[in-house]
């Protein structure tokens, strides 16, 4: 809280950033995981600046989502991800699945991702290879972020959503 009176917060990308960064001086490799693709591109540039590269070699967090070109995103994959060259990546939901995502250590997700099933689809992403892994949620002001904070008996509490379908539209 920036000023609890009036119910003002800090900017949860700003703190996702903070969290991240945590992560990556202990030479952990976080998954950062905004709930849209502008916010994954502020995310991204406030790691890179706080991470900033020698001239001449590769970045080492990287942005992943859609609207990149499909050769820039399985370079991420192949030589980041699952060679470890990248310390870490800030991703749309475009990386949830089926990608080999390596050995992430930490998930920092950037907002509620909107049900259970995700949160624990993106919480899942760290630790597939090493085993133990941190999944870190940084609410925003929304009121379903405030709700899920305040009431983690419900999160915790409760099976992922049922999917339903009508099968006769």
């Amino acid at each position: 809280m920036v000023n609890r009176a009036l119910g003002i917060r800090r900017s949860y990308i700003n703190e996702s950033s903070r969290v991240a960064q945590e992560f990556l001086k202990h030479d952990l490799r976080p998954w950062c995981s905004p709930n849209s693709r502008l916010h994954t591109e502020i995310l991204l540039t406030y790691l890179q600046t706080a991470n900033p590269h020698f001239p001449g070699t590769p970045e080492t967090i990287r942005g992943y989502r859609g609207g990149y070109l499909p050769h820039e995103r399985r370079e991420i994959e192949r030589a980041g991800l699952r060679e470890g060259r990248i310390r870490g990546v800030v991703s749309t939901s475009a990386l949830e699945l089926g990608i080999d995502v390596g050995s992430l250590d930490a998930t920092v997700m950037a907002g509620y991702p909107g049900t259970i099933a995700a949160t624990w689809q993106r919480a899942g992403r760290a630790g597939r290879r090493n085993g133990s892994s941190c999944a870190v949620m940084v609410a925003s002001s929304a009121p379903l972020d405030q709700f899920i904070v305040r009431h983690p008996d419900y999160f915790f509490g409760n099976t992922p959503e049922h999917a339903f379908i009508q099968p006769t539209t």
